[in-house]
């Protein structure tokens, strides 16, 4: 229901500046658990604040469509790795990478669509395309770099906010990356 609320924007939003390193150390521990043993997960946060506003529970959302989509992709096991990067001073790049099977150029041209099928002429329902309304409902873009046999990836790219602006406490998590399988 909430992905079909979110999809069609009638979920209210209530955006917040969170810090995305403490956002995915925090959501990474429940995350181990749903994706499975076969699955390793990797999380490289920023040495520094990565603050953006977002809704909290469409964050967990997007990550845990993501995670999915990816842990599906890779049916005997594999890495999905949540990344943090600074490609500017005004944004903040979350990229998702998958060790699957990838995708043609045609199934990405229509992967945000719902119920678009993938390489296996399964349904991917409204995973996809939830996590693209989500992101364009917090002022960012996603697209996807892929090719079949050589794993998935997801680029967010989230504005930027400077952290005199911020408009509440947010943890700092330490700069170590974490794995764990």
């Amino acid at each position: 229901t909430n992905q079909l609320l979110t999809f069609s924007r009638r979920r209210p939003v209530q955006p917040v500046v969170i810090d995305l390193n403490a956002s995915l150390l925090s959501i990474g521990r429940v995350l181990r658990r749903t994706l499975g043993e076969s699955v390793e997960l990797v999380i490289l946060p920023l040495e520094e604040a990565a603050h953006v506003t977002f809704d909290p529970g469409q964050f967990d959302q997007l990550i845990f469509n993501l995670a999915i989509h990816a842990r599906d992709e890779m049916p005997h096991g594999g890495t999905i790795t949540f990344k943090l990067g600074l490609p500017s001073a005004e944004q903040v790049e979350l990229a998702v990478s998958d060790t699957g099977r990838g995708m043609s150029a045609a199934i990405i041209e229509r992967a945000f669509e719902p119920f678009a099928a993938n390489a296996q002429n399964q349904s991917g329902g409204l995973g996809l395309a939830t996590c693209s309304s989500i992101v364009e409902q917090a002022s960012g873009t996603i697209a996807i770099e892929s090719e079949p046999g050589r794993g998935t990836t997801f680029r967010i790219l989230l504005p930027r906010i400077a952290q005199e602006r911020r408009s509440e406490p947010t943890r700092r998590c330490s700069p170590r990356s974490t794995a764990s399988r």
